[in-house]
């Protein structure tokens, strides 16, 4: 597997970014611009600590499928997956709190689907990844209704709309 490593980081977070097929992903560069670190600072602000590290697989499908079966048993294709620790680790002077790992090409087909911007739907999908880092779930419709009143609001904090809105398939 070709792959490149970066660190984007502001004041409050740090994640290490690793890019299993840089050709899939070349084109959403940008997904880390300062719009993304905006965000990103919005959702450190109402829902991580101070120097928190995440670490984010960008992906492609082949290889999203294996993971999701090798850990939850399920032989598919998914947008994303969370990996929470038990117990967060120190890592220098960060509290490390877990990996993510997103599919492109899952991301974008559901992204042409629901005539969304790739980016919010990536941006979305890292949030609820980080979410699910911080415990918690969507396996009862309580959580669920939890989860996604969350998610509406620190999206709405940078005008990306309710992504429920676009009758978009379970997470």
């Amino acid at each position: 597997m070709r792959s490149f490593n970066f660190s984007s980081e502001t004041k409050l977070i740090k994640f290490d970014i690793e890019v299993s097929d840089p050709r899939l992903w070349e084109n959403h560069k940008l997904v880390f611009d300062s719009f993304s670190m905006k965000f990103f600072s919005k959702v450190i602000e109402n829902t991580l600590k101070k120097n928190t590290l995440v670490s984010i697989l960008l992906t492609d499908d082949k290889n999203i499928k294996i993971l999701n079966y090798r850990w939850r048993k399920k032989n598919q294709t998914t947008n994303v997956l969370s990996f929470p620790l038990e117990s967060f680790i120190k890592e220098g002077k960060y509290l490390f709190i877990g990996d993510i790992v997103l599919s492109y090409e899952t991301i974008k087909k559901e992204s042409i689907q629901r005539k969304i911007n790739f980016r919010d739907h990536f941006l979305h999908l890292c949030l609820h990844g980080i979410l699910h880092l911080l415990g918690y779930d969507h396996k009862k419709q309580e959580e669920e209704r939890e989860m996604e009143n969350i998610e509406i609001k620190l999206l709405s904090l940078i005008n990306i709309q309710n992504p429920y809105l676009t009758n978009a398939e379970d997470l």
